[in-house]
Order: C-alpha cells, then sequence, then structure tokens
C-alpha cells in the first residue's frame, strides 16, 4: 500500500517533536551530569544556542521547500507559504494543511449547492 503524502509529513513532523523534546532532555541531562551544580559555562551556553539556531534552521528550511512543492502542487500563491515556512516551520505546515481542508470543505458544499 501506497503511502499518501499527508501521512509522510505525520510521520516526519512527529520524528521532528520527538527528537526535538529529546534533545533538550538530553541537553540538560548532560550539563547536569558533566557540569554538577556550578552548570554550564558561558561559552557552553552559547554553543548550545548556536547548535540549537542551526538545527532549528534546517527545520524551518525543509519546511519552507516541502510548502512550496505542496502550494504548487496545489495552485496556491508559492512565495507566501515558502516565506511563512521559513519563520514559523512546522507551525507553517498545520496551517497549511488546515487552509487546504478548508478550501476542500466550502468546494464539496459549493457542489452540493449546484
Amino acid at each position: 500500500m501506497k503511502m499518501k503524502s499527508i501521512e509522510k509529513l505525520i510521520i516526519v513532523v512527529v520524528a521532528f517533536l520527538v527528537v526535538s523534546r529529546i534533545g533538550v532532555f538530553l541537553k540538560d541531562l548532560y550539563f547536569a551530569y558533566y557540569m554538577g551544580v556550578e552548570g554550564p559555562t558561558l561559552q557552553q551556553k552559547i554553543l548550545s544556542q548556536h547548535i540549537s539556531f542551526i538545527l532549528f534552521s534546517i527545520v524551518n528550511i525543509g519546511s519552507s521547500i516541502w510548502l512550496y512543492v505542496e502550494s504548487r502542487k496545489a495552485e496556491m500563491k508559492t512565495w507566501i507559504w515558502t516565506i511563512f515556512g521559513l519563520f514559523f516551520g512546522l507551525m507553517a505546515v498545520a496551517i497549511f494543511y488546515l487552509s487546504s481542508i478548508y478550501g476542500h470543505l466550502k468546494y464539496v458544499e459549493r457542489q452540493k449547492h449546484d
């Protein structure tokens, strides 16, 4: 059985969310275990922030590319969805699907009245 694009998206989103939550926990666990009560130094905090920024940027870029492809298929304004995905990441993907579902429901309702 072939997976639909929405099923693939759900798997990817869930994987990203699980990895991000586990990553935050592991970072705190690492700092607590190796740094003790003192905690991380300023340089270690800055490095951790940079790594987090890079990872979130990768997710946002991936989301914007995916939104570009999907909005092009759906004949929506690609540049709006791409920029939206670049700044808001997975939240933009969720809003894209909600707007797609809403548009489909309105189309079905119009078909019933005609």
